[in-house]
């Protein structure tokens, strides 16, 4: 995955000619179709059981299979976010625009969200609107009767890869909306996350969403404007970790390094296995489902497998933002190992 081989294959630019073993007069012979734990359906024959039997999952998915992206380093247990796919992946009920109105100075933000007003939000239903929701809203907002946890990606907003802000309700574990633009500088984003903090607004006593963000690459511009000059007060502040206890300090946002990163992802891999969240963003799911591990030991999309370092930490996407939203150290985890999966009888 991200080779010039797939990127060339899903260009849709060059015709694929698929010869798949099936075809193969003596290969297909005695195919037959098995259903997939995951709803779907697979082609088998003696001689694929056979392979199947003598190669590793990457190898048999790369020779037999010609499926790149199962053979490559994949960081995600793939199976988890396909059975999450087919059963949670749904398009949004309603999508919208969203900011803070117009005439608001940045001077102002600050005490239209110590007010918690509301009357600064600018949000209009719109057909392609970067705002998807997936959820019924009351009087056009979320239950206010919940809590809510924002969880920020920001990209540089050149066009190149999106920001992403994922909304999860805190009592359901739902991702109750995303908003996805790739075009949004981290100081207009900054006026978008606040409006929508405000927008989620949430039960007493904060009657905000906690918000918490990727600090490196443009996420520092986003930290400062948010914090600094917004004073918006409800949000992650990072832990001295190594101790008995983790405490925190007063450097605000999440901080990624391949440490933490490989942290919070195998978190979120965890709970897409256990249970606890529900995703509804095919898009989100999908872009998992590409993630692979670099050779220089960060973890990232597919697509940047041949971007520099510095090229990777200012690349923003659904599945950190997502990551984010996930509660620190309530990942429950299974201590008992699950029963081996045996092929039906005469398959």
């Amino acid at each position: 995955p991200g080779t010039e081989y797939s990127r060339w294959k899903r260009s849709g630019q060059i015709k694929v000619f698929h010869l798949p073993f099936w075809e193969h007069p003596e290969k297909g012979s005695g195919r037959h179709v098995v259903e997939k734990e995951n709803g779907g359906w697979e082609i088998k024959s003696p001689w694929f059981d056979i392979e199947a039997s003598v190669r590793s999952p990457k190898e048999l998915a790369q020779e037999v299979l010609a499926q790149d992206i199962e053979s490559g380093d994949m960081f995600f247990t793939q199976l988890n976010f396909e059975k999450h796919r087919a059963m949670f992946a749904c398009p949004p009920l309603t999508r919208h625009t969203i900011d803070l109105k117009s005439n608001i100075a940045n001077e102002e933000v600050r005490e239209y969200i110590r007010r918690r007003n509301y009357d600064c939000v600018d949000i209009r239903q719109k057909k392609n609107g970067p705002l998807r929701v997936w959820t019924h809203l009351l009087l056009g907002r979320p239950d206010q009767s919940k809590s809510y946890r924002l969880g920020i990606d920001v990209s540089k907003g050149q066009g190149a890869s999106n920001s992403v802000i994922s909304i999860k309700c805190r009592e359901t574990g739902e991702k109750i909306a995303e908003w996805r633009d790739a075009n949004t500088p981290a100081y207009e984003l900054s006026r978008v996350a606040v409006a929508i903090a405000i927008w989620c607004g949430g039960k007493l006593p904060h009657r905000l969403p906690f918000m918490k963000w990727e600090m490196n690459g443009p996420g520092w511009d986003f930290g400062r404007m948010v914090v600094l000059q917004f004073g918006y007060s409800y949000y992650y502040r990072k832990k001295t970790v190594g101790q008995v206890v983790n405490t925190e300090t007063k450097k605000y946002g999440w901080h990624s390094d391949p440490t933490s990163k490989n942290e919070l992802l195998m978190q979120y891999d965890r709970v897409m296995a256990h249970g606890g969240y529900i995703n509804h963003s095919n898009f989100a799911l999908e872009e998992a489902m590409y993630y692979i591990y670099f050779s220089d030991g960060y973890i990232g999309p597919a697509g940047l497998v041949e971007e520099n370092s510095s090229a990777r930490k200012t690349h923003g996407d659904c599945v950190i933002a997502d990551a984010l939203t996930l509660e620190e150290g309530k990942v429950t985890i299974l201590t008992t190992k699950p029963a081996d999966i045996k092929p039906p009888r005469n398959s």
